[in-house]
């Protein structure tokens, strides 16, 4: 996930000089005909419908470990169980922001040179930001794939050998995907008769935008 309202704070240098690159390229856009609209959402409701929109994702997960594994597993976390879920968590924190580059870059002409990662100092959140246009199904495609890679892949390899802090790592980051699951939706749902789309990662929000003729 990425930011909140520009006008809520102070945006770093490296997001000031992304968002007037990215004024340049509207300005240009919208003088050939294209009109821009904005898909984006605030960081504090993308942060409360994450949990809710992750709970069809991670809650089955839950189920078959307890039906597969020892259905008393919460009961005996050690400090290492602990520690090993801490070391993960922060790993694959990491991991995710890069699976959501690595993803992303396949699809752009200058491959990782248009992928950009930050941290939003005010919350501590990392993000990615790619400043290509993508079609629609290579947006959905990077914007989901931590989602499995460091979602649903722990998790299963955690029912599959019985690792319970693996399992609470695979829970933890599906809720993180959670933003970019809210994200996909709204861009499963965006409907235009226009032939002409192009889409953008925003450059400084959650979410993305769209410019059509």
């Amino acid at each position: 996930m990425k930011k909140t309202d520009d006008k809520e704070r102070k945006l770093s240098k490296a997001e000031q000089k992304r968002l007037e690159n990215f004024e340049i390229t509207k300005n240009g856009l919208i003088e050939q005909g294209y009109e821009m609209k904005e898909h984006t959402l605030g960081l504090l409701y993308a942060n409360i419908m994450a949990v809710v929109v992750s709970l069809p994702f991670f809650l089955p997960v839950i189920v078959i470990y307890a039906l597969v594994q020892d259905s008393g597993w919460w009961f005996h976390l050690g400090l290492k169980d602990l520690i090993l879920f801490v070391v993960f968590d922060v790993l694959l924190i990491v991991a995710h922001e890069a699976v959501h580059g690595i993803a992303w870059s396949i699809f752009c002409k200058n491959g990782f040179k248009s992928i950009e990662f930050g941290i939003m100092a005010e919350m501590c959140t990392p993000y990615c930001n790619c400043s290509e246009p993508l079609k629609k199904n290579q947006y959905i495609f990077g914007s989901l794939a931590p989602l499995v890679v460091v979602g649903i892949v722990p998790s299963v390899i955690a029912i599959i050998t019985g690792w319970y802090w693996l399992l609470l790592v695979g829970v933890v980051m599906i809720m993180g995907a959670g933003g970019d699951i809210i994200i996909t939706f709204r861009m499963l749902k965006y409907k235009t008769e226009k032939q002409d789309v192009i889409f953008y990662d925003h450059p400084t929000k959650c979410g993305f935008v769209t410019f059509e003729r």
